[in-house]
């Protein structure tokens, strides 16, 4: 990935992805979950973040986080550009730069079942399935 100065971000996004770096699995890798996931079914930190992103991201921000280090960023930007609704469709050939993206990533979708995958498998996901890493019932 080509590294991305903080500075190609909106002020106040910067906060929210930087928050967004910290999703961690084993305080090493990063990580990516759902609405429900773990003991308790609680809603992972990437599942709450989603929407601070999607109303504070310029397609400027979009575009640089497809580019971004962090595999997870990386992520929420597709996330983003192709979750139905959103005012970014224009951007969605931008999301190919990570069709081989091969930097792991820890998934959880629901509850404790977590797996180990690729940017560009979950950016397979993402496209057949826009409500990936969401949750069916209350999409983001």
């Amino acid at each position: 990935m080509i590294p991305v100065s903080v500075s190609a971000y909106d002020r106040q996004l910067i906060y929210v992805l930087e928050q967004l770096r910290q999703c961690k699995f084993d305080d090493k890798s990063s990580m990516a979950g759902g609405s429900a996931i773990g003991h308790a079914g609680r809603p992972h930190e990437f599942y709450l973040l989603f929407p601070y992103v999607a109303s504070l991201a310029s397609h400027e921000d979009l575009i640089a986080m497809l580019r971004d280090q962090s595999p997870v960023v990386r992520i929420m930007a597709a996330k983003c550009i192709l979750g139905k609704g959103y005012q970014f469709g224009d951007l969605k050939k931008e999301v190919d730069v990570l069709e081989n993206d091969s930097t792991a990533i820890y998934v959880a979708l629901v509850g404790c079942c977590i797996t180990k995958e690729t940017v560009a498998q979950v950016l397979k996901e993402l496209k057949k399935d826009p409500h990936f890493l969401g949750d069916l019932r209350r999409p983001n």
